[in-house]
């Protein structure tokens, strides 16, 4: 919608990234699949603007090519399931709450053998995708491209914390006005109806009360 504004995008786990806006890394806009991670840089000052989120975020189980998708987490543990992918759970959301999801299942012990890390929930989608792994817990917004019609088991959010995805404006020691500008033009419009209805379309929930969307407080 703004041609004469191009972007340039950053991809990497949450916790990476934050670490990397920690040393300076000169971003204008931080997204984080989970608030913590833009929380802590806001109690660091380096956040201005209030984190703000944006959606919930889902994970969901997959399967490679040739094996049917598993109905339950507990299928994990068969020996069809050699290998499973995961992303890094030190610095990625989806594969702290894949964890968590496994430990409140039971499974956690008995699967962690099998397990193989990606260093973000894209790569570890391709771990599957690939064949390395035979299934992989993952982003639902993954699955969700136009085109793509890989199976998924969507996982009870119930078993794991909230993944509640959110932005904020970077504090830049120097970032020029008409940068500024379009960086708040670029978050305001992350908050209008047209991308909010993009990210319905990936798979983040909306929040149910209003309350939710208010920022913690450093």
């Amino acid at each position: 919608q703004q041609p004469g504004y191009p972007l340039e995008l950053i991809f990497g786990s949450s916790g990476k990234l934050s670490q990397q806006i920690q040393y300076g890394a000169p971003f204008d806009l931080y997204f984080a699949a989970d608030r913590s991670y833009a929380d802590l840089l806001a109690q660091q000052g380096l956040a201005h603007t209030p984190v703000q989120v944006i959606g919930l975020g889902r994970l969901v189980l997959v399967t490679r090519t040739g094996l049917p998708i598993a109905n339950t987490l507990a299928e994990l543990s068969g020996a069809q399931f050699k290998h499973i992918a995961i992303a890094e759970p030190q610095h990625a959301p989806y594969g702290d709450r894949a964890r968590q999801a496994l430990q409140q299942s039971g499974l956690w012990s008995r699967i962690q053998p099998k397990m193989i890390y990606g260093d973000n929930v894209a790569k570890a989608l391709q771990l599957v995708q690939s064949g390395a792994a035979d299934a992989a817990l993952v982003a639902l917004a993954l699955l969700k491209k136009p085109g793509s019609n890989q199976p998924y088991l969507l996982i009870d959010d119930q078993l794991h914390q909230p993944l509640h995805a959110a932005m904020m404006l970077v504090k830049q020691p120097i970032r020029s006005a008409a940068m500024t500008h379009r960086a708040l033009m670029f978050r305001s419009f992350v908050d209008s109806e047209p991308a909010k209805g993009l990210l319905r379309y990936y798979g983040f929930a909306e929040l149910a009360t209003p309350q939710q969307l208010e920022p913690l407080q450093p």
